[in-house]
């Protein structure tokens, strides 16, 4: 069985199991070069009524040790964009030197893998299924030169007045019957200051706890795609927000 490295603050690590908030219109789009959209997590090998589409491939179907080994590709990375007049995001990197506007800072652990988008045009892109946590804020910048790294030092510019932002923390498919997590969790925004970030890193590592332990039932959406042109893995999967 694959291991998975622990990549957020130790001291963080205590915060252990958790339970699930499953997802409700979050996740806007976000395009960086060729980056993933994440769209809406959705469960889209299912039909109406819960079952399994016929034909298709059913998770539900699996085991959870198969399910975990499938869910074999894991990313915890800090992601970083500029945020146009149109609402296009343009990628920076993991850290950039910012001025004033508007940003989204993205963190998040996940494990997933890769699925065509239609099976019967593999070219069309794929679509990422899996499960995780992530944390977006979408920051104003007040200043004309910013170091911006990660949540911790866009906290430090907050108290000092050189921006303002809020942050949403959300999980999809994580399934464990301690509630840490969901306690971690808001259905509503927080605030990007010291308490909101120290929330938002303690979700990360809980949930980055929860993929590495092989009592947690992992229940996977899909919640990002990676299109061949605009538009050709849409059909079906709805942007958030």
């Amino acid at each position: 069985m694959r291991v998975m490295r622990v990549i957020f603050p130790l001291g963080l690590t205590a915060l252990l199991l958790a339970a699930c908030v499953q997802p409700k219109g979050f996740f806007p789009i976000s395009r960086g070069g060729d980056h993933a959209l994440f769209v809406e997590p959705v469960q889209n090998w299912r039909d109406a009524n819960g079952g399994c589409i016929e034909g298709g491939e059913c998770w539900s179907d699996r085991s959870r040790e198969d399910i975990r080994n499938r869910l074999s590709i894991v990313q915890a990375e800090t992601r970083l964009y500029e945020q146009q007049e149109n609402g296009r995001l343009s990628y920076l990197g993991s850290s950039a030197s910012i001025g004033r506007g508007k940003y989204r800072l993205e963190k998040y652990v996940i494990a997933f893998t890769n699925k065509p988008c239609r099976p019967e045009d593999p070219g069309a892109g794929l679509q990422r299924v899996g499960v995780g946590v992530r944390v977006t804020a979408d920051i104003v910048s007040r200043t004309r030169n910013l170091e911006l790294d990660g949540l911790l030092s866009a906290a430090v510019a907050a108290s000092q007045n050189e921006l303002r932002g809020e942050m949403a923390i959300r999980s999809w498919g994580v399934n464990s019957t301690n509630r840490t997590l969901s306690s971690l969790i808001s259905r509503a925004n927080v605030s990007l200051n010291e308490d909101g970030v120290q929330k938002a890193l303690s979700a990360l590592t809980v949930g980055e706890v929860l993929l590495e332990d092989p009592d947690t039932v992992l229940s996977p959406w899909t919640f990002a795609i990676v299109e061949a042109e605009p538009g050709s893995c849409r059909p079906g999967l709805a942007p958030g927000g």
